[in-house]
């Protein structure tokens, strides 16, 4: 027989039943903050030296952001970025992109999939505009020209990544109407 001291100073574990939520699940499972390493990971990039690129360029970013901040940078960046190019252009490994292939993803991005439970229980998936696409541009952008700068103090390691940014200021800065 355990005391009342024993019980409280004992670890606490969540056990879940394995019919319960992923989420509630996910709960016992956290083991706090992820790798960059399995950040870039979630997203299974194809091409491994794009992946690679990846995870050293958010290695360099990591130490002068929060996690939360970063963890987007990671989703923005891999996710929402280069695994998005590598599932509709199956087999790219260049971030040279043709202007056709940046079109595309660019009004790509401008939508969102959300998917809501109907009454009946279904999820059911509809599209709806980003609110702000110009965040992912952005961070596309500045992730172009990081490159484009360090490549100028370290060739070796960042000069063979630099390419022509596929996001043009005026992609993201509004134009002003003449009255």
């Amino acid at each position: 027989m355990t005391t009342h001291h024993e019980q409280t100073n004992a670890p606490t574990t969540l056990r879940t039943r394995p019919n319960a939520s992923a989420t509630l699940r996910s709960v016992s499972t956290y083991a706090g903050q992820s790798s960059t390493e399995e950040l870039v990971d979630r997203y299974h990039v194809q091409c491994r030296p794009v992946r690679d690129l990846f995870v050293e360029y958010l290695n360099e970013r990591r130490p002068a952001l929060d996690y939360n901040t970063f963890e987007d940078l990671s989703r923005t960046l891999v996710a929402r970025f280069w695994a998005d190019l590598e599932h509709h252009h199956p087999g790219i490994d260049s971030l040279n992109l043709s202007p056709e292939t940046a079109a595309a993803w660019k009004e790509r991005i401008r939508t969102k999939t959300v998917r809501r439970r109907a009454a009946d229980g279904q999820i059911v998936e509809s599209t709806a505009p980003r609110l702000n696409p110009g965040t992912l541009l952005t961070a596309v952008r500045a992730f172009y020209l990081d490159l484009a700068t360090w490549a100028a103090d370290e060739p070796a390691r960042w000069g063979p990544w630099v390419a022509p940014c596929p996001v043009r200021d005026s992609d993201i800065t509004p134009r002003k109407h003449n009255r």
